[in-house]
């Protein structure tokens, strides 16, 4: 049996048919458009996850052989992981896990913490203490970097990386898609405590007995209240009792007890050692125009619109502003939105140029103005319907 003429030209035939389904492609490739991510390049790079963790006053190789190796006999071997690098340095522990391409950000995540909780029990109570983070990681640059700076110097490299972590950080974390916001300054504000050994030495104080007196007084309980049932005389009124439990300042420190003598004097941690406010660290600094500044850094997450989020950290960046004290200001350092929209609109101009050229080729070999219009007519519908089918292949708009 032969195919018949008119299943060969049905479309022709049914021409309102083929309007509607023109239609339906285009919806469909539109609407498919305002959801699809912009980015640079394609991400072909494997999932990772970052964890980091902390080791106060610990080298290298203590964080290596106490954090490192623990931390990766227990995760190696995580569903779907393909491969681990860690790098360990003085106080501080980093691991990246890269999984398989293709698999669910989420749900290594979910795996990568269960793991973490098996390990956290071998750890230095120090580091579980500290906290230990497990993130999704992304490759690249970030979105967005901002500078935070003082117009005038009168705020410190300090003042500056303290203010960007209170007031702008959690800003932009807040923002949908938005997987994470890094700060390049100093460190944040700690209570620094500067032994003096000579002194020690002559009071036979040990640096392990003066951390444990600052752990004991450093502390905040709970003291109960008075007039509490049971008692012997009923009372009317209930008092619940507040005592000093955190200490906050440099002369609070200072007046922690470290021993009791037997004659009743008392040796206290300002006579043994220095105590200051200042920075948790000192080994990073942040200079821009070598003047003391804070570079801001949003990170997209895996799935984010590189353009909506710069835009709407661009309108976060706006109310934060109108809140800024005279003396500071916010600058945009890199914009990776820009990039991406100007090469965006050169792929546009390229689909229309070669449209117009491939439309005009035809009329000329046609020679006839309603045969040339039905190219005119699917040569969109056809490119505005392969949106459609990235959005279901899971892809992005990209230069390549």
């Amino acid at each position: 049996m032969g195919i018949k003429k008119k299943d060969l030209y049905f479309f022709i035939q049914k021409p309102r048919f083929a309007v509607v389904i023109s239609i339906l492609i285009t919806i469909v490739g539109l609407l498919s458009l305002t959801t699809l991510q912009q980015e640079k390049y394609p991400n072909i790079t494997p999932p990772q996850v970052l964890i980091t963790a902390s080791y106060p006053g610990a080298s290298a190789d203590v964080v290596e052989s106490s954090v490192a190796s623990l931390l990766e006999s227990q995760i190696n071997g995580v569903d779907k992981m393909l491969y681990m690098n860690s790098t360990s340095s003085d106080e501080s522990y980093s691991l990246s896990i890269f999984f398989e391409t293709g698999t669910d950000s989420d749900v290594n995540l979910m795996n990568t913490q269960t793991k973490l909780q098996q390990a956290q029990s071998l750890l230095p109570q120090e580091v579980v203490q500290q906290g230990i983070t497990a993130q999704n990681q992304v490759s690249g640059i970030g979105a967005v970097i901002v500078n935070l700076e003082s117009t005038d110097g009168s705020w410190s490299q300090l003042d500056l990386t303290n203010y960007a972590d209170i007031y702008i950080k959690d800003a932009f974390k807040r923002i949908h898609d938005v997987g994470n916001v890094n700060i390049y300054g100093t460190d944040e504000y700690s209570m620094r405590i500067w032994l003096n050994p000579d002194k020690m030495a002559n009071l036979k104080i040990s640096p392990t007995e003066i951390l444990n007196a600052v752990r004991l007084q450093n502390i905040q309980l709970s003291t109960g209240s008075l007039g509490e049932r049971p008692n012997d005389t009923p009372q009317s009124l209930k008092l619940s009792l507040l005592t000093t439990g955190r200490l906050k300042t440099p002369e609070e420190f200072g007046d922690i007890i470290i021993r009791a003598n037997s004659d009743g004097s008392l040796v206290r941690l300002k006579e043994v050692a220095k105590v200051e406010l200042g920075s948790k660290t000192y080994t990073k600094i942040g200079l821009v125009d070598a003047k003391p500044g804070v570079l801001i850094q949003g990170v997209p997450t895996p799935t984010g619109n590189t353009v909506e989020i710069v835009k709407n950290i661009n309108k976060e960046i706006k109310k934060i502003s109108k809140t800024l004290p005279d003396t500071l200001k916010i600058n945009t350092m890199m914009d990776n939105a820009i990039f991406i929209e100007e090469s965006m609109k050169e792929v546009v101009f390229t689909i229309f140029l070669t449209s117009l050229i491939v439309i005009l080729v035809i009329f000329i070999f046609l020679g006839d103005f309603m045969a040339t219009l039905i190219p005119c007519v699917t040569i969109p519908v056809s490119l505005i319907g392969t949106f459609a089918i990235l959005k279901m292949l899971n892809m992005t708009l990209n230069l390549l």
